[in-house]
């Protein structure tokens, strides 16, 4: 996803700047005091029966996964290994067929989940080492071994994930090392955690296996992290590795790490604005005091190589996504939009700059 086509979910208001919260005088906050209690009531009920709504939908979903899949067991004998294994595959190769499908995949995929059953969950990460011969029918379509391969790791995790609760465990597994499959199943264990399944053993899962992690491995993964809104122990992390990144001048590194903060918290902060602007404008001196709280023995000015054009851009464009009023940035961009000499460049900003 590019620059451009993220940030659209600042401008359609997704983030909200910490002052807006001030928006009510004092001569008005006491009746809107009184208005929002009465309000919170019935949201507080309503929002109670969703979650229970939701609680039970996955309840049942695991149920019915559970229930079909002991029904084919009462139905049949035990079936041997070689059975089970076969029922696998053929189950893999039915997503695979739908594979670019990606509404058409969810829905085969959790119908496999059903005629796999909960007894025979465990074997499925042995399909993912790709020990999978390719049929014939799909020899024109993956002619590349390694599309194959990224095919069936693909169709198995889905089918995994559609265990929900179930495969919490699995995927944890699954999600120990520093690999692109590794990644993949710690992405679909946020997914899950996003969607209320086992939440807080998700993150403290994660939270616990980061140290394992190289850097830019980290910062993806606090990327997948981010897709579980507004929970307290997910801003904290990313916050640990945000400061942390910016005290070391891994600029970059704090930078992506701060997008991810605020997505994950849905909103952003002052000192936030004010680190995004120095290093647009070219600064290399941080007053760390100006963009986050720091103790009274830390040193507060430290100073950071020049960062690439490129970086310096996509921080302005970011600051301008979260608050459009800023007379250097918009310069800054307005500047670029007819004088920069890379055409791609200035299409993108005159459209940024236009929609505002």
């Amino acid at each position: 996803m590019g620059i451009f086509s993220f940030f659209k979910r600042f401008k359609n208001g997704m983030y909200e700047n910490e002052d807006d919260y001030n928006f009510f005088e004092d001569d008005k906050r006491e009746n809107y005091i009184e208005d929002i209690e009465n309000e919170e009531i019935v949201s507080d009920i309503e929002e109670s029966e969703d979650i229970d709504k939701k609680i039970e939908g996955k309840e049942i979903e695991e149920l019915e996964i559970e229930k079909i899949g002991e029904a084919y067991k009462e139905e049949s004998d035990e079936p041997s290994k070689e059975e089970i294994d076969s029922l696998i595959v053929n189950e893999i190769l039915k997503v695979i067929d739908i594979y670019d499908d990606f509404d058409k995949v969810k829905t085969v995929a959790r119908d496999s989940a059903i005629r796999i059953g909960k007894n025979n969950l465990s074997e499925l990460p042995k399909f993912l080492n790709n020990n999978i011969h390719m049929p014939e029918e799909f020899e024109n379509k993956y002619s590349d071994k390694e599309e194959w391969k990224v095919a069936v790791e693909n169709s198995v995790l889905m089918i995994i994930y559609s265990f929900k609760g179930n495969a919490v465990s699995i995927l944890e597994r699954v999600s120990q090392k520093n690999a692109k499959l590794n990644l993949k199943a710690t992405n679909l264990l946020c997914k899950l955690a996003s969607e209320g399944v086992k939440t807080e053993e998700i993150v403290n899962w994660i939270t616990n296996n980061l140290i394992t992690f190289n850097d830019e491995n980290k910062i993806i993964i606090l990327g997948f992290m981010a897709q579980i809104k507004n929970n307290n122990q997910v801003i904290g992390i990313i916050q640990h590795f945000y400061r942390s990144f910016v005290k070391s001048g891994e600029i970059e590194y704090a930078y992506r790490t701060l997008i991810h903060l605020i997505n994950a918290a849905e909103r952003f902060t002052q000192g936030h604005l004010k680190f995004l602007k120095l290093i647009a404008m070219g600064k290399t001196s941080i007053d760390l005091s100006e963009i986050m709280t720091i103790d009274e023995d830390e040193e507060s000015i430290i100073e950071i190589r020049k960062v690439s054009d490129d970086l310096a851009i996509n921080m302005a464009i970011t600051y301008y996504t979260l608050d459009n009023n800023d007379d250097d940035i918009n310069s800054k961009l307005y500047y670029l939009s007819e004088y920069s000499l890379n055409r791609k460049l200035r299409e993108d900003l005159k459209i940024l700059l236009e929609e505002r």
